[in-house]
């Protein structure tokens, strides 16, 4: 009946994907739920859990997604010239920017980026040796040069 929900008609992500024909696992929908949670959380204790990813691939996948894929998914989204039915509501306008943020790191973590891959590497390289000379000091080929 048009109007009425009914109990079987439950509207969670869950069973929207089922009717729409994908297979969505407790463990996909664990998994966009964190995702969302991520971003809108300013608490670090809510991002912590069991299966904590390795800090350094998750910084290296956090730069990549923000410096690189939210930018241009931003400008996807601001390229939208849709007619009047089809174009952005005032919710997508004012929510776009999380959008981007949660695909952006969805994109990143189902991906095997060589600069994901080239960053967690260069974080997890112990530090090299102080240099011989101060911080302070002109680099030996300006040493003439300045006074």
């Amino acid at each position: 009946m048009v109007g009425q929900i009914g109990a079987s008609s439950v509207y969670d992500s869950a069973s929207l994907d089922a009717r729409a024909g994908f297979a969505a696992t407790p463990e996909v929908l664990l998994g966009r739920q964190r995702d969302f949670a991520s971003v809108i959380s300013r608490d670090a204790q809510r991002q912590a859990n069991a299966e904590a990813p390795d800090p350094a691939r998750k910084a290296a996948e956090d730069f990549v997604s923000m410096a690189f894929l939210e930018p241009l998914l931003a400008e996807v989204r601001a390229g939208n010239n849709a007619a009047e039915p089809f174009a952005p509501g005032p919710a997508e306008k004012q929510f776009g920017a999380l959008l981007d943020r949660v695909m952006a790191r969805q994109i990143v973590r189902a991906s095997r980026f060589d600069l994901v891959d080239r960053l967690e590497a260069d974080l997890r390289r112990e530090p090299s040796a102080p240099p011989d000379r101060p911080l302070s000091a002109a680099p030996p080929a300006l040493e003439g040069v300045i006074a």
